[in-house]
């Protein structure tokens, strides 16, 4: 009886553990090829289990919203190309390809200069805020052709500052240094509306920002050297980044400022002049040798008289004939002169050579060796202080 009791209860525990471990594997969540389950072992699902499901009907309705945006970009339907950027339900990938595709017509704009369609893309982009260096760089572009330089390279140097990339970095910059060499280009050819004033402090803004951009400080230094501010000119020059592209350019620039620097200094203390009468006489150099004139604002050509001429050929290859003569108007009536060429003629700083003068009679008691004519003095910008009996020579 009791062997009995013994035998039908192992059959009844044997059916029930049969039964559940029947059960266990027809869940599933034992993955017979994952191997033995040790005690204590946390059993992993699959990875296709552990993915995210996206229903069919997801995937197509992405699908849709992309082909959607990509034809309202196509159609120039900014407002609805733009609420599907913001709205609409794409994966990772679709997100790129509308974007890539929305970047691409917006280039594609820019080449065909559809400023006007441009620019409303690029404010409903910004009002949306939606953000992109290449929408910044495409808007300074805009602002450029518009004329708005200083602008136009407020809004690059501002997106450089916030973008990490270092090839975007080096992209943007490469733009700014185009808008400052148009606005330069432009400004030459009388295409920018710009005042020599505000072009100045475009150019001081340039330099502050590409400290490293020769052009623009070269740009500065000519532009202060035309309006006649010598040492601005040669002051914007100053601890310039030696840059082997421009090192040549610099230094003749330099060299130049100098000397009209040099000259306008000595300019500032004038020339005396010898007063006769009402008339002048200065003293110049001919090959070392003094002469003094008389200066004749109303005489086309610079004289010596027949005592001089004769003084010079004497001394060598000072003084050459042309062979010429010519017929001149004097106080005392007409009358035909020899010409002669002077090697050179010196007035302080102020030098000629090869300067064509006639040989006239003064009289044995003129003071003069002769006249100092506008085929000289017309050369420079020159003033009499009368008062002073100075002259003044840039």
């Amino acid at each position: 009886m009791k062997y009995l009791l013994t035998l039908t209860v192992g059959l009844v525990l044997g059916f029930y553990l049969g039964v559940h471990r029947s059960g266990d594997d027809a869940s599933g969540l034992v993955d017979a090829t994952s191997g033995p389950v040790t005690a204590g072992s946390v059993v992993e699902p699959p990875a296709a289990a552990r993915r995210p499901v996206i229903a069919d009907h997801d995937l197509k309705l992405g699908e849709g919203a992309r082909r959607d945006i990509l034809l309202n970009i196509k159609r120039q339907q900014i407002d609805q190309s733009i609420d599907g950027l913001l709205f609409a339900a794409l994966n990772q990938t679709q997100k790129q390809q509308v974007n890539n595709a929305l970047h691409s017509h917006l280039i594609k704009l820019s080449k065909q200069k559809s400023w006007s369609l441009l620019e409303r893309w690029l404010d409903a982009l910004n009002s949306a805020g939606l953000t992109s260096s290449l929408y910044d760089r495409l808007q300074g572009l805009l602002l450029l052709q518009q004329g708005q330089y200083r602008a136009a390279l407020e809004g690059l140097m501002a997106a450089h500052a916030l973008v990490n990339s270092l090839a975007e970095q080096q992209r943007l910059m490469k733009e700014a240094r185009h808008i400052v060499e148009r606005a330069m280009q432009n400004f030459l050819t009388s295409k920018a509306s710009l005042s020599s004033s505000q072009m100045a402090d475009f150019l001081i803004y340039a330099r502050q920002q590409l400290p490293n951009y020769t052009p623009a400080s070269l740009a500065l230094a000519n532009l202060y050297r035309s309006n006649g501010d010598l040492q601005k000119s040669f002051d914007s020059l100053a601890f310039l980044p030696y840059d082997e592209q421009y090192s040549a350019s610099v230094d003749e620039l330099q060299q130049s400022l100098q000397a009209q620097m040099l000259n306008l200094s000595r300019n500032q203390q004038g020339i005396k002049l010898i007063k006769a009468g009402h008339q002048y006489l200065v003293r110049v150099q001919v090959d070392g040798i003094e002469l003094t004139l008389m200066i004749d604002t109303g005489a086309s050509y610079t004289a010596l008289t027949k005592q001089a001429v004769a003084m010079l050929l004497a001394k060598g290859n000072t003084l050459r004939s042309a062979h010429k003569s010519v017929r001149v108007n004097t106080a005392n009536g007409t009358t035909v002169a020899r010409l002669f060429t002077l090697s050179t003629l010196a007035l302080n700083h102020a030098r000629l050579q090869e300067l064509t003068v006639l040989e006239v009679d003064m009289g044995e008691n003129s003071r003069a060796d002769g006249l100092l004519g506008m085929n000289f003095l017309s050369q420079f910008k020159f003033k009499i202080d009368q008062q002073n009996a100075l002259l003044f020579l840039e």
